[in-house]
């Protein structure tokens, strides 16, 4: 390895420290969020109102998906010709994404209210909620003012200095956090979401200007014209698949256990999976750190090197899992016990079951990391849709015959590692030799 070679690869290498560290703050922040704010939720405004609260933000989300998609698309293609020294059509690129972008965000503004306004032009079929109807709006303007944050995520891998991004994300679900923890006690849901927009807005506002003056190149010359965006169109998609590929692949198979095993079934299926997809949230930020790496050695000719820094994570995140499989196997029922206090006799069947479709999730993420650095990422993520419908329409099929827990998770546990031999083998042969 020359001088040169060897200083670029450290480079690298700091770079993926930054944006890993970064990232596990995040997933950190996340993981309080989730255990946090949910008791404090019910314990100041009950169960129903915390449901509204869901049921709200899933309105908004739903039609945010494929804008967010087409977001990272663009994301990706801008960071693809600064990378390959094309400057000029990257600058092209990301003004056409700034304006497609701000088009989709005004028509689902645009569609929201219009829902808003047939409601009330339907005439009184019952209480108007006004609270609801302007919460969904203001939710709406929350999840829309975040569509220019993924576009502008390609100025700070430009400048390598995507942990900056990462960081303003971070203080961004921070100050959102402390927000709703002081406004939950007044049960105004229109205060607490005009609350998250704000800081939102002010987070993105400054994404922007730093985004601006890491690259003043991409703004730079005639916003006139625009540049044919039809190859995005399939990426763009691919991106909005990916809620719908974690939906089947954890909320059907609720609607599968609860007719036949029972709800007892269901809530020891819920915390066994909860235990088996830990080491997800560790492994994701591997893929995720390599990602923002790919693009650029890709460009730059180097398969190579992206092939072994993907054959690094897939020993990386191997040798996370069997750790913490080990672990599991030995600590899983204490831990269980401390949730539940009856410990299901299959407790380690359906461990090893659930952990074996948290592996094949990470390694789906991981090479879907791949083939997202250069928007070519269909095949994969199809790939991942289908076997996750064949593993729960077998599921669902074997549960006419059985109604114990493990005996419905076999057959979709053999269908997955299938898949995951399948993709492990198909990346030895596509990858070239290290």
């Amino acid at each position: 390895m020359t001088v040169s070679a060897h200083a670029d690869h450290g480079a690298t290498l700091r770079r993926l420290r930054r944006v890993f560290s970064v990232g596990m703050i995040g997933n950190g922040l996340t993981l309080l969020t989730n255990f946090l704010i949910p008791p404090l939720f019910i314990a100041a405004l009950g169960t129903e109102r915390y449901g509204a609260w869901l049921y709200l933000f899933t309105i908004p989300t739903s039609l945010a998906m494929f804008d967010l998609g087409v977001s990272a698309a663009f994301s990706t293609d801008v960071y693809k010709h600064h990378a390959s020294g094309d400057n000029a059509l990257a600058a092209r690129s990301f003004k056409t994404g700034v304006k497609v972008i701000g088009g989709l965000m005004g028509l689902v503004l645009l569609v929201a209210a219009g829902l808003v306004g047939w409601r009330y032009a339907a005439g009184p079929q019952g209480p108007v909620d006004v609270e609801f109807h302007v919460t969904m709006l203001l939710l709406c303007a929350y999840v829309l003012s975040g569509f220019f944050s993924e576009l502008m995520s390609s100025s700070y891998k430009i400048a390598g200095r995507y942990d900056q991004f990462q960081l303003f994300g971070l203080v961004s679900k921070a100050v959102e956090i402390g927000v709703l923890l002081a406004l939950i006690p007044l049960n105004d849901f229109r205060l607490m979401a005009l609350a998250m927009l704000g800081v939102r807005a002010l987070t993105m506002c400054a994404t922007t200007v730093q985004a601006l003056r890491l690259t003043p190149e991409l703004a730079r010359g005639p916003w006139r014209g625009h540049m044919p965006f039809k190859h995005l169109v399939l990426p763009s998609l691919m991106y909005a698949v990916n809620p719908l590929i974690m939906f089947i692949a954890l909320q059907v198979p609720l609607l599968v256990i609860a007719p036949s095993a029972g709800l007892t079934a269901v809530v020891a299926y819920t915390t066994v999976r909860t235990l088996s997809r830990l080491p997800l949230q560790v492994s994701s930020q591997i893929s995720f750190s390599l990602y923002t790496e790919y693009t650029r050695l890709q460009a730059a000719g180097e398969h190579t090197t992206v092939a072994r820094l993907y054959r690094k994570g897939q020993w990386m995140i191997a040798a996370l899992f069997a750790a913490y499989a080990l672990g599991g196997m030995l600590l899983g029922p204490t831990v269980y016990s401390l949730w539940l206090k009856h410990l299901p006799p299959e407790f380690h069947i359906l461990f090893a079951i659930l952990l074996l479709d948290a592996v094949f999730e990470s390694f789906m993420r991981h090479r879907i990391c791949l083939s997202s650095s250069t928007n070519q990422h269909s095949r994969d993520t199809s790939f991942q849709l289908f076997a996750v419908g064949l593993a729960v329409a077998s599921m669902w099929a074997v549960s006419h015959w059985t109604q114990q827990l493990s005996h419905l998770l076999l057959p979709a546990s053999v269908v997955t590692l299938c898949a995951l031999l399948w993709s492990l083998w198909r990346d030895r042969r596509a990858l070239p030799s290290t």
